[in-house]
């Protein structure tokens, strides 16, 4: 079992960081920061999401989420305002900038995600995201133990 947690941390090391290397190269050029997809992602899909339901979701603080929203306010690619409704929330919304910026950062991930699945058959995929999901859970269970509760 060492032998095993070795070679799986260098993997997973080296996974993450040619992850990053390569998201950085594709995003090359752009006005965006390789954590900031994810963010474009999800406003996306739904604009107008308010600063706290932002940072639950991608599972960061408030504040590390207020530093990347700051740097994305002033490329142009979002602008935030008070909720209509609670001015104690911030809702966050793409510009058309950034809009355009949230197509592009998602084709660069789908350009990353091929390459990684590339040359594997759909079993070896299914069975690799099952092996994925059951990290996952594993370290939900671990997170719920360290901070007595689920993020």
């Amino acid at each position: 079992m060492a032998d095993h947690v070795h070679r799986y941390r260098e993997i997973d090391r080296n996974v993450g960081r040619l992850n990053r290397v390569c998201l950085y190269k594709l995003l090359e050029g752009e006005k965006i920061h390789p954590g900031q997809p994810p963010i474009l992602k999800l406003l996306l899909e739904k604009d107008g999401r308010s600063q706290c339901e932002l940072a639950c979701i991608i599972g960061v603080s408030r504040a590390s989420l207020g530093v990347s929203l700051r740097r994305m306010e002033k490329a142009g690619l979002i602008s935030r305002c008070p909720d209509e409704k609670d001015s104690r929330y911030n809702m966050v919304y793409l510009t058309e900038e950034g809009k355009a910026m949230a197509e592009k950062s998602i084709a660069a991930l789908d350009t990353l995600t091929k390459a990684k699945l590339k040359g594997f058959t759909e079993e070896e995929i299914e069975q690799m995201l099952s092996y994925f999901d059951r990290i996952r859970e594993n370290l939900s269970v671990l997170q719920e133990d360290l901070y007595g509760k689920k993020k």
